[in-house]
């Protein structure tokens, strides 16, 4: 079980920690994230994900 959580914890801080913000593109435009790896929690968490999802389905495309 613990194994799980390492190979996580490697794969975001090699990816997405201390590097360039990632583009997320959403209904809204485009958006620019960049983690905070010092603070236990964010105004808006992960919503940008959600809304690049929802993008990405097509849930408001009709």
């Amino acid at each position: 079980m613990g194994e799980a959580r390492r190979k996580r914890e490697q794969a975001v801080s090699a990816k997405v920690v201390g590097e360039e913000p990632m583009v997320v593109d959403t209904l809204g435009g485009r958006m620019h994230v960049r983690w905070d790896d010092g603070a236990a929690a964010t105004p808006h968490g992960q919503l940008v994900f959600f809304a690049e999802f929802l993008a990405a389905a097509g849930v408001f495309d009709h």
